[in-house]
Formats: structure tokens, sequence, C-alpha cells
């Protein structure tokens, strides 16, 4: 890991763990059962880092928009490639665009089988960004566990939550 600063426009990756949200416990357990994840040993979410720090576009029962990073729990930030300016400002303006979408529970209870147009699941939603940017091919499977294998992808910070309160 490097000690490269976090931008916006960064992909920003939760462990699963017992901290995670109910779905994001469910994407965990069917990446597993699809073969596609390493379950509760990977990623259950994925947004992407807002302008303004402390926030992050997401796909997120019930809306996709934009919400506060979670502090309680572990997160990573990783670098798709080297994205130019330009590049981040595009994710950034897609994510905008994109707000206030269903999110699509419908494919995650049936670990995509079944959608529902016009709504998105938190990987999809990030990577769909990066595809509207150039950083991503926006066609193949888009799990949280598949952002850090893209080529050039690399973890530039890691935050963990303080333990206890302190005195």
């Amino acid at each position: 890991m490097t000690a490269t600063m976090p931008l916006p426009g960064d992909a920003i990756l939760y462990p699963a763990g017992p901290r995670s949200e109910l779905t994001a416990r469910i994407v965990a357990a069917g990446e597993e059962l699809a073969g596609m994840g390493k379950g509760f040993e990977g990623y259950s979410h994925a947004a992407i880092m807002a302008q303004e720090q402390g926030w992050q576009w997401e796909a997120k029962f019930p809306l996709t928009g934009r919400y506060l990073i979670d502090t309680s729990r572990v997160y990573e930030v990783w670098r798709l490639g080297n994205p130019t300016p330009d590049q981040r400002l595009k994710a950034l303006k897609w994510c905008r665009q994109n707000k206030n979408r269903l999110y699509d529970l419908l494919g995650v209870l049936t670990f995509g089988r079944l959608r529902m147009p016009g709504t998105f699941y938190c990987s999809e939603f990030a990577c769909m960004a990066y595809a509207a940017a150039g950083l991503h091919p926006g066609d193949k499977i888009m799990s949280p566990n598949s952002l850090p294998e893209y080529p050039g992808a690399q973890m530039i910070y890691r935050y963990k939550p303080p333990r206890g309160r302190h005195v």
C-alpha cells in the first residue's frame, strides 16, 4: 500500500462482516454461492468517494445517492488504474445523474437472475460510473470483489475504526 491520498472518484470497498447491512451480507453470501466471491472473507459493498470529504456515492436500500462514509466499519479505498481529473469528474457526474434510483433488491435476492429495470445494486452502480469515465468495460461481472481485480487497481488506504471510547 502506498502513501497516496484518496481522491474523489476512488472506489470504497467494505469487507463483509458482522457490521455489514443485511443486503451487504446477502451479497457476500450470494457471491460465494455463485462462485464469484469470497463470502465473508471478501468485500460486501462498493461505493465511490464523493467530492465532499466524508461522503460517498452508492447504491443501497432503498435508493442510490450520496451518503456518509460508514466509519463504524473497516473500509478500503482503491484506485482503478491512473484516472485523469476529467475521468474522475465523469464518474462523479454519472453518480449525480443516477441518484434517487431504486436499489435492485430483487437482483440481490436472486443473485442477479431477476432484475428490475432502471435499478442498481452497489457494485453495479460503482462499475457503471467507471464505465461512463472509460475506466471499466461495464460488461463484466460487477461484484464488490471484481473491482480490485481490474488491471492497475491498487489499495491506497485502509480505515479501521477506533476501538472503545477514549476518555
